[in-house]
């Protein structure tokens, strides 16, 4: 799991960059769909990815109740598994929401109207796309940590040989 998780964050954090190049190149209707369809790519695969690490959490709870029900694999591994899922959930909400409100902003300014009644500015947008691009950096290490330290403590619940690897 950690070096797909690995593979899917490096392809998501060059996605929100490239995202961000491009909608720099924005001026008028220059670029500007090619910078819109990114930045629809970069919100739907960015919450894929914290929703697929999430569900790692969830099927490795639910393994490691089954292991304990069991008496195969030692008490003390549920509050573990369930403390890292917790941590990393954390994490993938304030991304989430980060990249939520990214999106959200861009799609005001898509109208001019809209953007003033609502005190929207194209600088609002690019300063929350570049929080977004460092939340969602802070949340994959943070969940890289949470993954690694799962699969340590499944390797020691049971060998080598941890279904979550």
């Amino acid at each position: 799991m950690r070096f797909s998780f690995l593979l899917l964050a490096g392809a998501n954090l060059l996605l929100l960059a490239v995202t961000a190049v491009v909608g720099l190149l924005v001026d008028g209707d220059a670029w500007f769909f090619q910078h819109f369809a990114l930045g629809l790519l970069s919100a739907i695969y960015t919450c894929l990815v914290h929703v697929l690490v999430f569900t790692y959490f969830v099927v490795s709870l639910n393994v490691a109740r089954q292991a304990v029900a069991q008496s195969r694999a030692d008490p003390a591994l549920l509050p573990a598994v369930h403390a890292g899922k917790s941590r990393a959930l954390r994490a993938a909400l304030a991304a989430i929401g980060a990249t939520l409100v990214a999106s959200g902003l861009g799609a005001i300014i898509t109208e001019p109207s809209l953007a003033r009644a609502w005190h929207v500015s194209v600088e609002a947008h690019l300063l929350s796309a570049f929080a977004l691009i460092g939340v969602n950096f802070f949340a994959f290490v943070v969940q890289y940590a949470e993954i690694d330290r799962n699969v340590r403590r499944f390797e020691a619940a049971f060998g080598n040989q941890s279904p979550t690897g």
